[in-house]
């Protein structure tokens, strides 16, 4: 387990995969395990210094245990899950495993959130988390609709990519092998099923305004009961997978952005080579102002929004991990590269 302790400050990707191997054959399990929390607690953690096959293996050891479910059935689902993402810029696995280990660091860091999901809860949202871009295209629902594609028309322009992401991984625990619920109690089995997709479904950006509102209106934490939790669940979801410019390192914010910026980039040349409707506020962020800009932009009408609200009902996972200190400093950031961008063109 020193290993996987040393990786904190300065990770090694041998040490991390002959650690992890050894975890996951049963040598040192519980200490391995410990590693492994430590590794994703930590939210400066950069996925994208690793493999694919080393983010597997750390998957596996944080969801080892939670609804029973066994290090075969969490290796064999994870491993499946990835070989059906594909070759995006930004969403592949490395994106869904960040959005994962954000997941696992905020429950980590909130002693009121851990209280108030169950263990089912936490199997269905790291089941879900890992899953909710899987065989994502690398362009978004608006794209889709406009092109009537194949899924469109399947699910009526109704969160296209979401429905498809949910059903991709539902499909995949078909399989005995990779069933995330196989021992969850039959009374029990319908829960987890609507956890894991109410997730991802949360993660449509349509869902985003609305969200906002909800979490607003309440004057403290949510509650225990099962329908309350289902919305935390997707609240938590939909911040994880919005967290990069909560990044504590200013430079790994800024890779994340550079990556979705080449699909909205992709997407927007491929629009006009259509002809389709296109989508405007994309007409520049290839550009070093357009692109410093739509950071700014972000943080302020969609990230902020969202996360002050949550942060201001779980202040323990602020004063513990200083989230919107992060945000605040990354926005300064970005708004000094726009300006230094701009006295250079005028």
């Amino acid at each position: 387990s020193g290993h996987l302790y040393v990786l904190v400050s300065q990770p090694c990707e041998t040490d991390l995969m002959g650690a992890l191997e050894s975890s996951l054959c049963g040598c040192g399990k519980r200490n391995e395990a410990a590693g492994a929390t430590v590794l994703c607690s930590d939210f400066s953690f950069d996925c994208q210094r690793y493999e694919v096959q080393q983010l597997c293996a750390l998957y596996t050891s944080i969801v080892s245990g939670k609804g029973q479910v066994d290090d075969a059935i969490g290796s064999a689902y994870v491993s499946a899950v990835a070989s059906k993402y594909r070759s995006s810029p930004y969403h592949n696995f490395h994106h869904a495993f960040s959005v994962s280990q954000w997941q696992f660091a905020m429950i980590d860091k909130s002693p009121t959130l851990k209280a108030t999901l169950t263990e089912l809860d936490l199997l269905a949202l790291f089941a879900a988390s890992i899953a909710h871009d899987v065989d994502h295209p690398g362009h978004n629902n608006a794209f889709e609709t406009a092109t009537r594609s194949e899924l469109a028309i399947r699910y009526n322009d109704k969160a296209v990519l979401e429905n498809h992401h949910a059903a991709v991984g539902l499909e995949i625990m078909q399989n005995a092998k990779c069933n995330m619920f196989s021992k969850v109690p039959a009374e029990h089995l319908e829960h987890a099923k609507q956890s894991y997709t109410h997730g991802i479904l949360m993660t449509d950006m349509g869902e985003h305004f609305a969200m906002v509102d909800k979490v607003k209106e309440r004057s403290e934490p949510y509650g225990r009961t099962a329908a309350e939790r289902l919305e935390l669940a997707g609240v938590v979801m939909h911040c994880a997978d919005i967290s990069n410019p909560l990044l504590p390192v200013f430079e790994t914010c800024r890779k994340w952005a550079q990556l979705i910026t080449e699909e909205f980039v992709a997407q927007y040349n491929k629009e006009k080579e259509l002809r389709l409707p296109e989508t405007k506020m994309w007409a520049t962020v290839h550009t070093p102002i357009g692109f410093f800009g739509s950071q700014v932009g972000f943080i302020d009408f969609i990230v902020s929004p969202i996360w002050t609200a949550l942060l201001d009902r779980y202040p323990d996972l602020e004063k513990n991990a200083g989230l919107l200190q992060n945000l605040n400093r990354n926005k300064e950031r970005w708004k000094a590269l726009k300006n230094e961008a701009e006295k250079e063109t005028s």
